[in-house]
């Protein structure tokens, strides 16, 4: 039954990236002509709302809002928990009322007709490349400045385990908010991960279905000023977690790393401990496959070991030992009997430091 799932799911895929390709191809002249001026580069958003409206619309996915709080005034910066592709596709036709930039992985850039769609209204975020990722956040104040709104996935990336758990969050958001003085929108997307999942997981689950959001409450620029940026980040992922532990209560299970950042600060101390040097997409990998030790690790405690003994020795078998008693075994003239040199007392050996 799973593998028929999967395989529904893998069809399911197809036909989404299709849809995609085929708008992404009837819309290109129009957007392209719309970015020939700086003064028309605003309309070119319209196309990316029209085009989430068709996503959801042939790939049948109507959108329910949970939670539908009032907007703060604009620029602002939107976070999200980031588990599937469909938290993009849509998040233009959620959100219509001002324009916005994502601030997304480079990596999107080596798709031709994507790539245009991406660089001209958004911004790239070289991982691999320390100065160049700081040039993002530059760009990112200045599109701010330029009255754009900013959306931002503080997790980074999609998790490769224990999805809908949110990955700890990353502060650069939280940064951006409090040196621009802009107030930040939550966002919760509970149903995003099994209605079309990263599609590297061929037989990942995919189909029709309910995307359900949460637009919480904004953080007023006041709070966002009297709050240390951890305490926004916390703040943030509270408001977040909250209808994904409510939706999905057997899925969401408190786990270790959670409580346990493993942030890139953590990573760098690790890193200096034991004399190593990582940076861009291998720190990434790192903080992933640490991520996924203790995950495995906190699995442990899933397991009922009611009734189990504690385990000392591996193996049943008994070592027969000697009585523990002082004896003579060896006199002092027979250990030294088949010695090649010696003197009296002692083995004679070649002198290996001179003096």
């Amino acid at each position: 039954m799973q593998q028929i799932k999967g395989i529904f799911g893998l069809i399911w895929k197809l036909y989404i990236a299709l849809v995609f390709f085929v708008f992404a191809v009837l819309f290109y002249p129009f957007f392209l002509t719309l970015q020939l001026k700086e003064s028309w580069r605003k309309s070119g958003f319209k196309i990316f709302i029209l085009w989430s409206w068709m996503m959801r619309i042939f790939c049948l996915y109507p959108v329910r809002f949970k939670l539908n709080s009032p907007l703060p005034k604009a620029p602002y910066i939107i976070v999200a928990n980031h588990s599937s592709y469909l938290d993009i596709f849509l998040l233009h036709s959620i959100l219509p009322q001002h324009p916005f930039a994502f601030l997304g992985k480079a990596e999107i850039l080596r798709y031709p007709i994507v790539r245009t769609y991406f660089k001209a209204l958004n911004i790239p975020v070289y991982r691999k490349d320390k100065s160049k990722a700081g040039q993002a956040f530059v760009q990112a104040k200045k599109a701010i400045e330029s009255g754009w709104s900013i959306v931002i996935f503080p997790e980074g990336t999609i998790s490769e385990v224990n999805i809908p758990q949110l990955l700890p969050f990353k502060n650069g958001a939280f940064r951006l908010a409090k040196d621009l003085k802009v107030p930040i929108l939550p966002l919760t997307f509970t149903q995003n991960f099994h209605l079309f999942s990263d599609p590297t997981i061929i037989l990942g689950p995919a189909h029709p279905g309910v995307v359900e959001v949460y637009v919480h409450p904004f953080i007023s620029v006041e709070e966002i000023e009297v709050s240390s940026v951890d305490d926004l980040s916390k703040k943030c992922f509270a408001l977040i977690e909250g209808p994904l532990q409510a939706a999905h209560p057997e899925l969401m299970k408190k786990m270790y790393f959670y409580t346990m950042e493993v942030s890139e600060e953590l990573i760098d101390h690790i890193a200096h401990l034991s004399r190593l040097s990582f940076e861009g997409a291998e720190k990434d990998a790192i903080r992933q496959d640490m991520q996924r030790m203790i995950a495995f690790v906190d699995k442990l405690s899933e397991l009922d070991t009611n009734g189990v003994e504690p385990l000392i020795f591996m193996s049943e078998e008994v070592n027969r030992l000697r009585p523990d008693e002082a004896v003579q075994s060896t006199t002092h003239e027979e250990a030294l009997f088949n010695a090649p040199k010696k003197d009296s007392d002692y083995f004679r050996i070649p002198k290996v430091l001179d003096k």
